[in-house]
Parts: structure tokens; sequence; C-alpha cells
């Protein structure tokens, strides 16, 4: 009857199945939803006012920000939406001795009740435990570095709530201590783009090349086509050279976080409520990481996992996985394109110059034509797109 953890939208009680299996339940609180929904009104109504009446509305896109808070809140309030979420997690390392997830009992599921194994180990709060068991802390801070950027740039894919209450350490190996993560109500997933040129930055900022920071941004469209490249490089310059080389005792990333917002401020940059997740979990990994191991060396940790998904990006596998996926994609949109063309003619009443079959049969002609050749030539989109426009006028 007594609840194992408490917190505001659900509780969690310890049991035993009849099999004999210990597992804990995870049961939504009564009414919660109503509540919420109340307060994501209160929320909204105060965004509408905050983009209407202040200079810094547009940029900062509160209404956006407050969607993106409702949709990740009423998905943590689906405990098959956690479920599902932790399933994916464990495949995921299934095959890794970094993090551990527990085993999901699916048969007793449903949307306000979770039911999942039950996991023994020591809280990672508790310094004083894992001390005593001897637990190497700078090899269970490194891991906690490696284990967010697997999950970012391998699995995309990542704990977006990362706070000590939902992270336990298994000390039965002290000096290769093995993470069991516990929540998975509000996961992160980026987009291609914005994974490419997250890592990027990244990969960017430990080698000081800040004038490819500022080509991504603009690129991104995170600022303004228009912006001065050698301006923006010279302020990112400004904000990014004092946080190299230091420690995490040191290295602040909410400080950096504030600092890029000044900047933000002078290049109209907009906020990106699709990165609110990581920028989330980015400040949980600090907090973390300067509770367990405050001189972590950031760079020679993340590094080699930047190093290695930026060669794979590059390996020519990759590039044709890339080619296949994408040519797929565009010769199902080119077989729908006859009759897509011919629907348009007709809604515009334009006279056809020829009868319906010669216009399918020349149209087709140049798809095929532009297909062959995108296939030889690394511009394909062009030519695919010239011999379309083509049959489009024909």
């Amino acid at each position: 009857r007594t609840p194992l953890a408490a917190a505001s939208v659900a509780q969690v009680h310890s049991a035993q199945l009849k099999s004999g299996e210990h597992i804990v339940i995870k049961v939504i609180r009564p009414n919660i939803k109503k509540i919420i929904d109340r307060d994501l009104k209160l929320m909204h109504r105060l965004a509408q006012i905050i983009q209407r009446c202040f200079s810094l509305g547009k940029q900062l896109r509160p209404i956006e920000l407050v969607a993106e808070f409702k949709h990740t809140i009423h998905n943590e309030l689906n405990l098959q939406y956690e479920a599902a979420n932790a399933s994916l997690l464990k495949r995921n390392f299934a095959q890794s001795d970094l993090m551990y997830v527990p085993e999901i009992y699916w048969d007793y599921c449903r949307s306000n009740v979770m039911v999942m194994e039950r996991i023994y180990a020591t809280k990672i709060s508790d310094r004083v435990a894992l001390k005593n068991k001897k637990v190497d802390f700078k090899k269970l801070a490194e891991n906690g570095v490696k284990i967010f950027f697997t999950q970012l740039l391998e699995h995309n894919f990542f704990h977006a709530d990362m706070h000590p209450g939902n992270l336990f350490i298994d000390t039965s190996n002290p000096q290769s201590p093995q993470y069991v993560g516990v929540d998975f109500g509000i996961m992160g997933q980026l987009n291609k783009n914005d994974l490419s040129y997250v890592a990027q930055n990244f990969l960017a900022f430990f080698n000081r090349d800040y004038q490819k920071i500022a080509r991504l941004f603009i690129q991104a469209g995170w600022v303004p086509a228009d912006t001065r490249l050698e301006h923006l490089e010279a302020a990112i310059r400004t904000t990014a050279e004092p946080l190299q080389q230091k420690s995490l005792q040191d290295l602040s990333l909410g400080a950096l976080l504030t600092t890029l917002l000044d900047v933000a401020r002078s290049y109209h940059m907009n906020m990106q409520p699709q990165l609110l997740l990581l920028k989330k979990t980015l400040v949980n990994i600090e907090a973390l990481g300067r509770n367990l191991y405050p001189n972590l060396d950031l760079w020679n940790t993340a590094q080699p996992l930047l190093s290695e998904w930026e060669k794979k990006q590059r390996s020519p596998k990759n590039l044709v996985k890339i080619f296949r996926h994408e040519w797929q994609l565009q010769l199902q949109s080119l077989i729908k394109l006859p009759q897509q063309m011919d629907q348009y003619l007709q809604q515009e009443h334009k006279p056809p110059v020829a009868s319906k079959p010669i216009r399918h049969w020349i149209c087709g002609t140049c798809i095929a034509l532009g297909g062959v050749i995108s296939a030889f030539h690394p511009q394909f989109m062009a030519y695919t797109l010239i011999l379309t426009g083509v049959a489009f006028l024909i």
C-alpha cells in the first residue's frame, strides 16, 4: 500500500506476480489530465500575450514551445506510450553493458497502468553508498556521457528526463558500473536534418571551428539567411572560446545557453521547439557529471564518438544506403506525377495540347530518362526536375 516513489502525475508500488516475478506498478493519478489541461490553457494564453506584446515574442516562439510541452506531457500521461519507449530503449542497449532497461510485462499494461520488472540497484544520487561499494566515479561519469551521445547519434532516441531520481547504478562490477534507467515517459527524437546539424555543431565546437558553427546556423535557418557569416562567427567565438578545455566543474552548459540567447537577440535567432528536450537533457547530464566526477574531460570522452559518427556518415556504405532510400522515395513520387499533373491541368481548365495517353507517354519517358541520368550523376535531382518540368510544359 505504501508507494516506492511518488511524482506529480503518477506513483509506483511494489508487487509480485503469481508466477513469482517481483515487479513495480506505475499508476496515473486520478483526474490529473483535467488539472494539466487547465494549466495548459493558462500557459497558452500567457504565450499568446508574450508573442503579441513583447519584442522578443516572435524569436522565442512561446506558442510553439507550449505546444511542444503539451505534446510531451500528454504522451507522459499514456503509460502504453512509456512502455513502448522502454521496449525500444531496451532493444537499443541489448548488446551494450552501458545501460540496463527493465523488462515490460505487456499483458498487464494499460493507458493508466504500467507493469515492469523491479530492479535492485543504488541511486545515482547516493554518493556515500556508491563510494562504500568502491565504484569508479570517473568511469561512471564517462559512461554517462557515452550513453547520451550513443542515444543521440546512433539511436536518435534519447532519454530526455535523466535526473537523479530516474537513474540507478548496478554496482556488481564497481570498476565498470552499469546504469539502470527508469521512467521513460519523456523521450527525445530529432529529424535527420536537426540531428546532423546538432552533431556537426558539437564536433565543430570541440574543434574550435566557429566559422562552421556560424555556417550551420545559417544553413539550418536558425538565423536569417542574410546574416553576415564573419560577424556571427566572431560572436560565437566570443561566447565559446572561454569554455574550451575546461573541466565539467568549471563548464556550465546552462551558462552557455544563456550566453547564446544574448547572441540570438543580436542576430534574430529563432528558438527551435524541436530541440527543447535536447537542451533539457544537456542540462541534466551536466548536473549529473558535475556531481559524479567534476574533473571529467568532455572532449576526450565525446570526441571519439562524434568522430566515429562523422566517419560513418561519409562511408560509402552509408552513402549507398541514403541513395537507395532517397531513390525509392523519389521513384514513388515520380510514378504518381502523370496522374497528378493531369488532375492539375483539369483543375486549371487548361486545354491539353495532346491527348491524355500521349501526354502520359511523353511525361513517363522524360521521367524515366531523368531517373537513368540521376543514377550516374551526383546532381540527379536537378536532371530529374528539369526533365519533369519539360514534360509538364508539354
